[in-house]
């Protein structure tokens, strides 16, 4: 057992979702040639090879198939740069920034976010008396307390204190376990392990350090040396160019529409050749969001991050964290737009009138009149074909609690009584639904749902004892935790009635617990 255990923290961090299936034949192989090992080998070989074997085995059996989701966190240009380090924690709002924020980064499996200037560097004389004079290594600590996997360093400026700033920055990276890609010839590209997911990233820009966004052939390469070894692409872009002055928004606070062909084509591009979510950033305003062959492009992120004087002029003062839910083929699932406000009295708040998500909502159904995406009005992000389930979701769990604290009695099926299946049957069918009458019935019904992979209006089942494999009792999932490892569930007890009730940190339930149904949607 010792041995298992050391070979499951030696390879915890290091094996890709595409790996897991050949562990899985290994292990397979493992089951049926256990004792044919004897035949070829000498007893003290085959102790060796049952160690190795049974570690990866182990390993299969704990991972799964694949990961059922994999969440990523985008944010735009971080500049930190005003009068010194101190005073850019202090003015920036930074330190309000990372509570409001932190939970969303430190829960994604990976999150990125672009430096826009260095982190070290001797400043250059026309520069002292800017705002672009750069902090050093505590802001470079503070970056990575705050939980960001990778940085691009694609932006314009980026290059202002020369390679020394540059090269300093990524020692100071390096130092904090930050990954970084954007510089020419030093790092175009970073591979990284997160949860289990081997994560690529890419930043390209138009800046002399960099790789031009628009070099087709140069991109093409990385893109394909990043897709024969990891799981999923993201590729940052710095589109500040002139030729993509569509990216802007011209007069005063207007978040325009203006024209994005070029910019398109060259998203599209990245996204023909493996990327899996592109953003762009470097135009300081929030823009469009689009779906294509069902990866998600943002062409522009805003300016997470940067000196309060800064934003004193008002069309620059709100700013998107975007979080993405992907497919484990890197295809797009859900979004949510976390819009944060720049106050220069208070530093970053949440922004108070979503003018934020209304103006990407605005620009997306302009630009995108066809789109698959629907943003709604608390920055939501859904594929169309998803919103009917999840409307069916939310008047399924809207019925159910409206029967809250009803008795419990054995065969009833409501409306002021019910016992467990009979409420999900009375449940259901308020929404159109046939439900069969007994537990055990409706545990055939639908499709089996993997635990980590829940949905609101699941139906979860249980064991009449702790001993017992027969289904005696079952309940609706009304939410989900964000990592997916607790849920809550609505059901008839004959302890209180119909009544909510945690999963995770309840015994009774955890030991009891036999599988869940989907009975609608995907």
């Amino acid at each position: 057992m010792l041995y298992v255990m050391a070979g499951l923290l030696i390879i915890k961090d290091s094996i890709s979702i595409r790996n897991l299936l050949v562990i899985q034949i290994i292990g397979k192989i493992y089951l049926v040639y256990w004792f044919k090992l004897g035949i070829c080998f000498s007893n003290t070989t085959v102790k060796f090879l049952r160690y190795i074997i049974c570690i990866i085995f182990s390993a299969s059996v704990l991972c799964g198939s694949s990961k059922e989701r994999i969440r990523v966190v985008c944010a735009g240009d971080i500049d930190l740069s005003t009068f010194n380090a101190k005073d850019a924690l202090r003015y920036s709002g930074v330190d309000p920034f990372f509570t409001i924020v932190q939970n969303s980064i430190k829960h994604a499996d990976a999150s990125f976010a672009s430096l826009d200037g260095t982190l070290s560097g001797k400043v250059h004389e026309q520069l002292k008396h800017s705002l672009r004079v750069y902090g050093g290594s505590d802001v470079s600590s503070f970056l990575s307390d705050l939980g960001f996997s990778a940085f691009g360093l694609s932006g314009r400026h980026v290059r202002d204190n020369g390679m020394d700033g540059i090269k300093g920055t990524l020692d100071l990276l390096s130092k904090n376990n930050i990954s970084c890609a954007g510089v020419r010839n030093i790092c175009e590209y970073t591979v990284f392990s997160r949860n289990g997911v081997v994560f690529g990233f890419a930043s390209f820009g138009s800046s002399r350090h960099t790789l031009s966004m628009t070099d087709s052939v140069k991109v093409r390469r990385v893109l394909k040396n990043l897709r024969s070894s990891c799981d999923v692409i993201v590729v940052g872009v710095s589109a500040d160019d002139p030729q993509f002055g569509g990216l802007y928004a011209r007069g005063g606070s207007k978040m325009g529409h203006e024209g994005r062909e070029a910019l398109k084509k060259t998203a599209h591009f990245y996204v023909d050749h493996g990327a899996d979510v592109v953003y762009f950033h470097g135009a300081d305003l929030p823009q469009t969001m689009e779906l294509y062959k069902s990866r998600i492009i943002m062409y522009g992120i805003g300016n997470y991050c940067a000196p309060f004087r800064y934003f004193e002029d008002a069309h620059y003062d709100y700013s998107p964290l975007v979080e993405v839910e992907l497919y484990d083929d890197g295809s797009f699932c859900s979004g949510k737009i976390l819009g944060v406000e720049h106050v220069a009295s208070k530093g970053l708040v949440i922004e108070r009138y979503r003018k934020m998500v209304d103006g990407i909502r605005r620009m997306t159904q302009i630009d995108f009149p066809d789109s698959k995406l629907i943003i709604d009005e608390n920055g939501d992000v859904v594929l169309k074909e998803n919103v009917r389930m999840l409307e069916l979701a939310r008047k399924l769990v809207d019925v159910a609690e409206s029967r809250l604290g009803a008795r419990y009695r054995a065969g009833a099926s409501g409306p002021n009584s019910f016992d467990c299946s009979g409420f999900t049957s009375y449940v259901f069918s308020k929404v159109g639904i046939s439900l069969k009458r007994s537990s055990r019935d409706q545990f055939t019904q639908g499709k089996s749902v993997d635990r980590r992979n829940l949905k609101v209006g699941d139906l979860v089942f249980f064991s009449g004892s702790a001993a017992s494999s027969r289904i005696g009792h079952v309940g609706m999932v009304v939410s989900v935790d964000s990592k997916n490892k607790d849920f809550r569930f609505i059901h008839a007890s004959p302890k209180g009635g119909i009544r909510v009730d945690d999963f995770v940190g309840q015994p009774y339930y955890v030991r009891r617990y036999k599988g869940a149904r989907r009975v609608f949607g995907e």
